[in-house]
């Protein structure tokens, strides 16, 4: 007898908690109901304009440095009182995996799971400005060198068409 209350008393939880699983999806909030904070809203998941790293250095000593360190690995004075690690975004194996846009959605959207909050204080441009920044803090000097020596504009080497036709 006592196996059988026991199990009608079990069933009988089971089935109440799961109505409250199900309820807390029906409810509407009411009428002209406004948000305590609005998710910031989204540009499009490229620049407008060129992003400006110089700008994005400013940007990122106010912002993210104080979690992301100000080399971006993480150790930060307000990062290290979290519960969770902060993602080094100085590191080279995790930038290199990195989409500027998968980036400027962080920084737009923020990551509340990571205590990253959105940073709606900053316009799109400025969005993208601390996002080229964060690019570069992966890179020492010689590659930055490196890169730019690649990008020079070679001399055209395409011969004449009247050379070609004789």
């Amino acid at each position: 007898m006592k196996l059988r209350h026991t199990l009608l008393l079990a069933t009988f939880a089971v089935l109440l908690t799961a109505c409250n699983f199900t309820l807390a999806e029906d409810v509407t909030p009411p009428p002209g109901y406004v948000p305590p904070t609005p998710m910031p809203t989204m540009g499009p998941l490229y620049p407008a304009s060129a992003p400006n790293p110089a700008n994005g250095a400013i940007i990122y000593v106010e912002k993210c440095a104080p979690c992301h360190g100000d080399t971006g690995l993480g150790d930060g004075e307000q990062g290290k009182q979290l519960p969770v690690t902060v993602i080094p975004i100085g590191l080279p194996e995790t930038a290199s995996k990195a989409l500027p846009s998968a980036w400027y959605t962080q920084v737009t959207q923020g990551n509340l799971d990571r205590f990253m909050p959105p940073f709606a204080s900053l316009n799109d441009q400025e969005r993208w400005d601390v996002v080229a920044f964060a690019l570069t803090l992966h890179t020492t000097p010689e590659q930055v060198e490196t890169g730019k020596s690649l990008l020079k504009p070679l001399a055209p080497t395409v011969p004449k068409i009247s050379a070609i036709s004789k």
